[in-house]
């Protein structure tokens, strides 16, 4: 039986990761932040922005594309949204 360790990140690094997050991630920490309300039914888009705040893990470049990706959806655009919902 193989146990699955997971080893929590040091308070060291989790603030390296913040800073560097801070930096590196300034419009999707500030979009996340300012659509908590539109994201609050969506678990991942919640985790990523806690990943972001915290540093508690190292961001993929797959994480970051998702959360770009989501950026520019109409689902979390509420204009955009309003546009879809006339055409239909």
């Amino acid at each position: 039986m193989v146990a699955n360790y997971y080893r929590k990140s040091s308070p060291e690094t989790k603030r390296k990761n913040r800073e560097e997050y801070k930096n590196l991630y300034l419009t999707e920490i500030k979009w996340l932040k300012d659509n908590l309300t539109l994201l609050k039914d969506d678990k991942f888009m919640i985790d990523m922005y806690t990943i972001l705040v915290t540093g508690s893990r190292k961001m993929t470049s797959k994480m970051i594309e998702s959360v770009r990706k989501n950026m520019n959806s109409p689902q979390y655009d509420t204009v955009q949204m309003i546009e879809r919902q006339e055409k239909i």
